[in-house]
């Protein structure tokens, strides 16, 4: 009997051993991989003396790549611009006045806009718009209509609509709406300028 215990002891310490030794290469090999990805994996870190993103600079938050930075005083200002240009759109379709968004919108977002304030004079109305965000991010996204547009700017909040009668001021309809848009802008002269939009409008109760 003892002799057929030393047998089964052997036997199991070999596969003990050979389990350590694969558990050690194992280790090994990892630690190698490890170290083969340590350039790429300290490029992306940020830590005393090496700062990540770099100065001036922040990570596209339209993009998964930790390679796509774009400049963050730029995001800012095309940020700060949709947000002017939105509020001459507010301003145009509450007067009625489609000149005014000429220093606002360009391009296919231009043309939209006035045949929309053309519908409204057309049915003796304008409307007054007021909105509130819950977040507004921008990024470089390229627009799907025009690829050589990448700045974007994508904002969610709710608006109140009235349409609000041109002959007396009467307020004849009124609706509130949950939405997310995003918005190409392209550089026009001076400041960026909306191009382009998707907006999606979810129907809220007027209560809420």
């Amino acid at each position: 009997m003892s002799g057929g215990r030393g047998v089964v002891e052997k036997v199991l310490g070999g596969w003990l051993r050979t389990a350590a030794a694969g558990l050690v290469l194992l280790a090994l090999f990892l630690s190698i991989l490890v170290l083969l990805r340590a350039p790429d994996l300290l490029q992306y870190s940020s830590f005393p003396g090496h700062p990540y993103p770099p100065m001036g600079f922040t990570r596209n938050p339209f993009s998964s790549d930790p390679h796509d930075l774009i400049s963050a005083a730029e995001a800012t200002r095309v940020r700060t611009d949709l947000l002017a240009d939105g509020q001459v759109e507010l301003e145009a379709f509450g007067r009625g006045d489609k000149s005014l968004l000429t220093r606002a919108d360009t391009g296919d977002r231009l043309a939209l806009l006035q045949r929309l304030i053309d519908e409204n004079t057309a049915a003796g109305i304008v409307q007054q718009e007021q909105d509130s965000r819950d977040s507004i991010v921008a990024g470089k996204l390229p627009d799907p209509r025009d690829p050589t547009v990448t700045w974007c700017v994508r904002e969610t909040g709710t608006t109140t609509v009235t349409d609000i009668a041109n002959s007396n001021g009467q307020q004849l309809r009124t609706r509130r709406y949950r939405f997310e848009g995003t918005f190409w802008l392209a550089r026009v002269g001076g400041r960026y300028l909306i191009k382009d939009a998707e907006i999606t409008n979810q129907p809220m109760p007027m209560g809420e």
